[in-house]
Parts: C-alpha cells; structure tokens; sequence
C-alpha cells in the first residue's frame, strides 16, 4: 500500500487547484474536477478508480507511472496511449525549435542546434509533425556555416600567397595572378558547396533509413523520415570541430577517425530512437532501420574501392 501511494503521488493535485501558466494541464487544456463538470461518480466494471478522484471510475492508466485515470485526469493522447497531466511533459511531442516562427531566427537556430545535440534521444523520438521545408532549410544552413569558415580561411590563405607572387619574376606574375584568383572563386563558392552537399546528405540518407523502416514494419510516413534525415545535418556544426582537428599533421588521422566514429554513432542513434517513436518499431529492428544509412555508406565507398581497383589495374591485366 505503501508503495502503490507513492507512485501515485507525483500525478495527484487538489481538485480544487487552479492551473498554472507552466502547468501540464494549461497546455493540453484545463480538465476541471467533478462538481464543476457535473460528472455523475460511477464504478468501473473492473472496480479501478481515478487515482485522482476516488469516487469516480478509470476509463484508462497511464501509460508511463501506471496510475488510473478518469475521463477528467487524461493529459496527453498519443494513439491508444494515455498519460496523466503530471507525465504529459515528459511525454508529449517536441517541436523543433527552428519552426517557431515566433521567435528570433538566430535564436531558432542556435537553440535547434542545442536540442538536436544534446538530447537527441528525447527529440527524434518525440519529434512532433511539422514542416518539411523548414526542417530542408535548417539543413542548408548547417551546411553554409561551415562552408563560410572554410571559405573564409581559404581567401586569407590564397590571398596571402597572391602577396607573395607578386614578388617573384615578371614572367610568372600573370599565371600567378591567374591561379589565385580561381582558388579565391573557389573560396567565395565554398559555402554554397557545402549547402547542397548538407541537402544531399539528407536525401541520400532519407531513402535508406525510410525503405528500411518500411521493410521491418514501420509505420510512420515518408516525410517525417525526411525531417529525422535533415535534422540530423546538425552534424555538419557539431562535427566541425573534429574536421579542424583533423588537419593537423601527423595526430590528425586519430582525429578523423573519431569524427567517422562520432557522425556514424549520432545518426545511427539519433534514427534509432525516430524508427522506435515514429515508425513504432521494436528495438531490434529500430537498430536495422537506423543504421541503414551507415551500412549504405559503407557498401557505397566498398564500390568505389573496388572500382578503382580494378581501373588501376586494368592495364596490367590485359597487358
């Protein structure tokens, strides 16, 4: 009894309590209790009552502390699953904060960033419905940031060598001029590369994660794959540290394995936990659907590999 009392405490409140402005019932609507519904107290066939009200019958349990609910103390609805007003935050769907057109975009984005990297887990998996553009531009951002850093670090690069060329021998002045003016062009069109490569990216990944999905039973649709999938191009902000490190000379091959390590292990988690709260699959199949990609990936450069292989050595063979 002892226990049964308190698992049942964290979701009890005065019937008489008004709602708070943070409270879980002022966002889902206020359920007023029984003598202002006019609610006629009456006993369930199985004999469970509200947890809540303890004349009144449970039409339901919540799905995550297990207490009984009324009609009244229902929060959140999530297809046959039900959760009371104390578990609703918790539970209830997650809007990225890049689709709320209320606030300023620069703090969207960064808190965008902020939630996709630091509780992956609880956002994909309770990622709520919502635009496919906006999640499709999040991504193209992500992808020009780093594009304008690089692009930046190219152009000081390239512009001190033009210094530098212009006190060498006449006769090489023009075709010096000439190669650092096409290494500048590349430095302005650098971010813009790595804006359609972010896009890229979210559709190359999108297809194998969703047929995947499919295939084991999943249930979710194709667009909102198409959001996990361009959400998770918050790699190419987070996994810009790793990609500085990896430059450096001689350590710089530890660095980049742990940056496969890391964009590998976040989108196969990241996908893991959407395939589970969107397309309802089991953890075993969630990890197949999830890993999808990576194992695209991994057959795509095995491909490559091979083919070149095989063109390096072609003289040789048919020699």
């Amino acid at each position: 009894m002892v226990s049964h009392f308190f698992m049942l405490s964290p979701c009890r409140r005065p019937s008489n309590e008004p709602p708070t402005a943070h409270s879980p019932s002022s966002r889902f609507g206020y359920h007023p209790p029984m003598e202002e519904t006019g609610e006629t107290p009456h006993a369930s066939e199985t004999g469970a009552v509200c947890g809540t009200h303890a004349d009144v019958a449970a039409v339901a349990t919540c799905a995550r502390c297990g207490t009984y609910l009324c009609r009244a103390c229902v929060g959140f609805t999530e297809d046959d699953r039900r959760y009371c007003r104390a578990c609703t935050p918790r539970v209830g769907p997650v809007t990225i904060p890049w689709e709320d057109g209320t606030r300023p975009m620069r703090r969207r984005f960064i808190d965008t960033v902020r939630v996709l990297t630091m509780a992956p887990a609880d956002t994909y998996s309770r990622l709520a419905r919502g635009s496919i553009v906006h999640a499709l531009a999040f991504a193209g951002l992500a992808g020009l940031i780093p594009g304008v850093l690089i692009g930046g670090m190219l152009a000081a690069l390239f512009g001190c060598i033009g210094v530098f060329s212009t006190t060498g021998p006449p006769e090489t002045a023009s075709a010096d001029a000439a190669l650092v003016g096409g290494m500048l062009l590349v430095s302005v069109l650098a971010p813009f590369a790595t804006a359609l490569s972010s896009l890229f990216y979210a559709f190359l990944n999108w297809g194998p994660y969703h047929l995947a999905a499919k295939a084991l039973g999943g249930q979710g649709t194709a667009g909102e794959s198409l959001r996990a999938s361009a959400y998770v191009q918050v790699l190419q902000l987070s996994s810009l540290p790793l990609l500085v490190l990896s430059y450096i000379p001689l350590i710089g091959i530890v660095f980049s394995l742990v940056l496969l390590g890391y964009i590998a292990g976040y989108m196969s988690y990241a996908l893991y936990h959407h395939a589970i709260g969107h397309h309802e699959l089991e953890q075993g199949r969630a990890i197949l659907a999830g890993g999808a990609p990576i194992l695209f990936w991994v057959f795509f450069f095995a491909l490559l590999m091979t083919a070149a292989f095989m063109l390096s050595f072609a003289p040789l063979m048919f020699a």
